[in-house]
């Protein structure tokens, strides 16, 4: 049960970290944030409709499954929104630091509504996988006030998120069935904030539109699906750090498909998050079902 969910979770991590890969395509053709944010949502709502109705019937949701979904896919759509905001105030990489701050606001948010106490080896790997991260981005760049509380917004928005899942009756769920309802109400959200954006321009690059969906099956099909079914086993805890790999796939795709330098810092925060990676991974740790203390 525990390997099956550390390997469900660091999938995630390394398909999440494919999301700059389809953004940079993405963007460079001509898409802005918004509509991409609208596309990877929307157009994994769709595939996930297709995938759900061949396996058999949508599951109904109870009332209690109901307002939890909506909150959330609320989180969600403030994580991702939030944190496409950011990157127009600060750099991107000063963004991400700020961003992956999340397993700490895990643990934090553990503690103070389920009084869930980290594990030492928690917070040994909570502190190496954090360093990495900071290691591995460029933090060269202006710390706008708005643009740091945004990108720090966006990782607590996120854990919420993790957290909600991870202890609520939604772990229960099917996890594409569940994967299916939040992009639904995701669209909706960002229907919904359409019209505050003003005139938003709508490309017609077919690379552009393609991208984004190569974006919506691996980083929000695949990798969401893999994430809540790893919540299914695995502690919200364990599961933020061991999706740090996030960052490594990242890293990695900037060298060998960007031809961007890797830095000696770069490759000392690759080790410090692979190094906590590899100590969660064998080292025990309860079930999920007896971490879900309501």
């Amino acid at each position: 049960m525990k390997s099956k969910g550390t390997l469900f979770a660091l999938l995630s991590g390394i398909c999440s970290g494919l999301a700059p890969l389809f953004s940079k395509i993405a963007m460079g053709a001509g898409l802005t944030p918004f509509t991409l944010l609208f596309a990877r949502v929307f157009f994994s709502a769709v595939i996930l409709l297709f995938v759900v109705k061949s396996r058999g019937p949508i599951a109904k949701l109870t009332a209690i499954q109901l307002r939890a979904v909506l909150f959330v896919s609320a989180a969600f759509t403030a994580t991702l929104g939030s944190l496409i905001y950011s990157y127009t105030l600060i750099p991107s990489g000063v963004a991400m630091t700020f961003h992956f701050g999340y397993p700490i606001f895990v643990v934090l948010l553990a503690f103070i509504f389920f009084r869930q106490k980290p594990t030492s080896m928690q917070i040994v790997c909570i502190f190496l996988a954090l360093t990495g991260v900071v290691l591995m981005q460029n933090t060269a760049g202006g710390l706008h006030p708005v643009g740091v509380a945004t990108a720090t917004f966006s990782g607590i928005s996120y854990a919420t998120y993790l957290l909600t899942i991870n202890k609520s009756s939604l772990s229960q769920l099917e996890p594409l069935q569940l994967n299916l309802y939040i992009h639904w109400f995701c669209t909706l959200f960002v229907l919904l904030a359409w019209p505050l954006q003003g005139k938003v321009p709508l490309s017609t690059s077919l690379v552009g539109w393609g991208a984004a969906l190569g974006g919506a099956v691996v980083v929000s099909v695949l990798a969401m699906t893999l994430l809540q079914s790893s919540l299914r086993l695995i502690s919200a805890q364990t599961a933020s750090i061991l999706t740090t790999l996030e960052p490594v796939t990242s890293v990695l795709v900037g060298v060998f498909i960007f031809q961007e330098n890797l830095s000696l810092k770069s490759v000392i925060g690759l080790v410090l998050v692979l190094g906590s990676v590899v100590i969660l991974s064998t080292a025990k740790e309860r079930p999920a079902g007896a971490l879900s203390n309501k």
